[in-house]
């Protein structure tokens, strides 16, 4: 049950869990704004920027052994050098795709290698010499 009144109301929870018949669903309000905006972001700090040749807003590749995801760089320097951060969740654009679902995969749980994969990042742009900006 979704209420429009604020949940801190408690006539509106009360309501909500009426009409719910004992169950209350929230609605996911804890996701930063600047995930809200559609694109694929792929967080990285400035040395690695420079290394990969890329810049804060290209259009770039996260490349692995098992796949690709195209990607919008975000120059970050709160991220720790050779590390990167790519959100997941996005259709068709998850990094998903980098993982495989048969090479380092668990044999407990079954669940792919998801983190601490070995990534290349490939720029898209073409860039432009500042003279003909």
């Amino acid at each position: 049950v979704i209420s429009s009144r604020p949940m801190t109301d408690r006539s509106a929870i009360q309501d909500a869990l009426g009409r719910g018949h004992g169950v209350l669903r929230l609605e996911p309000c804890w996701v930063p704004r600047s995930f809200m905006h559609p694109g694929r972001r792929l967080r990285l700090h400035p040395d690695d920027a420079v290394e990969a040749g890329v810049r804060d807003g290209d259009a770039a590749v996260v490349v692995s052994a098992h796949g690709a995801v195209d990607v919008t760089v975000v120059v970050d320097e709160r991220m720790r050098t050779g590390v990167v951060s790519l959100v997941h969740g996005r259709r068709g654009h998850s990094p998903g795709h980098l993982t495989s679902s048969v090479v380092d995969v668990d044999p407990l749980t079954t669940m792919p290698r998801a983190s601490g994969l070995p990534i290349r990042i490939e720029a898209r742009t073409a860039r432009r010499s500042p003279a003909t900006r």
